[in-house]
């Protein structure tokens, strides 16, 4: 329970209200820190608040997420630390350090952190594609019979393995509806074994940039590798020339094949994920 002696006040409001209590922050005259990007401005927010600062969240999928606007770190502290439950933080910085200890005095611990990794991708000619596809066919990396646009109606399976295999406090997951959209926008690819989806990507693409946000393999390694391929290959013909997606630190073998086979580089931006768990 946030106590109410240190100014805090607790409410359920929206993103209009919060962007208002963000430009009296700003004009206060100091250093705002953040880690909101316009994420989920639709949805109403339960909002936690003091002079300097303001802390809201919102429940996503199964885990409610925490942003804030502050230019005051010690009430930044109170107002976290006054959250009691599950909760799920992350934070965008070039410092794997910055805020940490701010964060576990506040209550919570690290629990996951991410580095961002990005290429630039060029549109080729039919022959060149065609001559490429032939020696990735011969590496045994490329199978022709996979790699295809998914179908609206793939959603709910595709939605069911996602949540089967990561990790909702590190991930942010879909509904059955935006994945259908998303689909739609031909921003999700699939391999399938026997009419059976074994290997699936999804990403969005904003303006010239494709993100990566999700991608899983239950076949042999032909099967995500073509599913890239074909993809990153029908996305360049429509102008994307950069691509990026975000890897755990520690998942050294993700690393390897996207910076190896990918030719991906980090670009030194880094999400750091902190949580707090409902006390035992």
């Amino acid at each position: 329970m946030l106590i109410e002696d240190t100014e805090g006040k607790r409410m359920n409001k929206n993103i209009i209200y919060i962007k208002e209590k963000y430009t009296i922050i700003k004009n206060q005259g100091k250093r705002v820190i953040t880690n909101y990007y316009n994420q989920f401005e639709n949805e109403m927010f339960e909002v936690f608040e003091g002079e300097h600062s303001i802390v809201f969240t919102f429940f996503d999928y199964c885990v409610r997420r925490v942003y804030f606007y502050s230019n005051d770190m010690d009430e930044l502290a109170v107002l976290l630390r006054g959250l009691e439950g599950d909760y799920v933080l992350d934070f965008l910085t070039k410092e794997r350090e910055a805020l940490s200890d701010l964060f576990i005095s506040s209550g919570f611990q690290l629990y996951a952190e991410y580095e961002r990794f990005g290429e630039h991708i060029r549109n080729i000619d039919p022959e060149e594609q065609a001559r490429l596809l032939k020696m990735y066919e011969k590496s045994g990396l490329y199978d022709e019979k996979y790699g295809e646009l998914a179908k609206v109606e793939d959603a709910e399976v595709i939605n069911r393995r996602l949540k089967e295999i990561f990790d909702p406090y590190e991930s942010h997951f879909y509904s059955d509806d935006v994945l259908r959209e998303m689909i739609s926008n031909e921003w999700v690819w699939v391999a399938r074994e026997d009419g059976k989806i074994v290997a699936a990507y999804i990403f969005t693409i904003e303006g010239r940039k494709k993100y990566g946000n999700f991608m899983y393999n239950d076949g042999p390694a032909s099967a995500i590798y073509s599913v890239l391929t074909k993809a990153d290959m029908e996305i360049a013909k429509k102008g994307v020339i950069y691509a990026y997606c975000w890897m755990d630190i520690n998942n050294k073998k993700a690393i390897r094949y996207n910076t190896r086979i990918g030719h991906q580089k980090p670009d030194g931006l880094y999400d750091i994920i902190y949580r707090k768990e409902i006390a035992k």
